[in-house]
């Protein structure tokens, strides 16, 4: 399944109207158990946000899934959830 330009274009329009800039301040606490359950130890900090927000990550990075803490959407995922395509 693939979207054109204009899909493309609407469907980071609606994702970036909603993004909010985290501060380290906002999952500090969560960062140690975040260090434990990541696959890819550079990623940490995208799991302690999750964990301290209680939100999904968006990523097309497999191995990202494997753990059990931190619900994980791939692209395909996200487009079904929005109902556009």
């Amino acid at each position: 399944m693939g979207i054109n330009e204009e899909e493309f274009t609407l469907a980071l329009n609606i994702i970036l109207s909603h993004v909010i800039v985290a501060s380290r301040e906002q999952y500090l606490e969560f960062e140690e158990t975040a260090r434990k359950i990541s696959p890819d130890p550079p990623d940490f900090p995208f799991f302690a946000l999750a964990l301290a927000k209680k939100i999904p990550l968006w990523t097309n990075e497999v191995r990202l899934k494997k753990q059990g803490k931190v619900v994980v959407y791939n692209t395909q995922e996200i487009l079904a959830l929005t109902g556009l395509f």
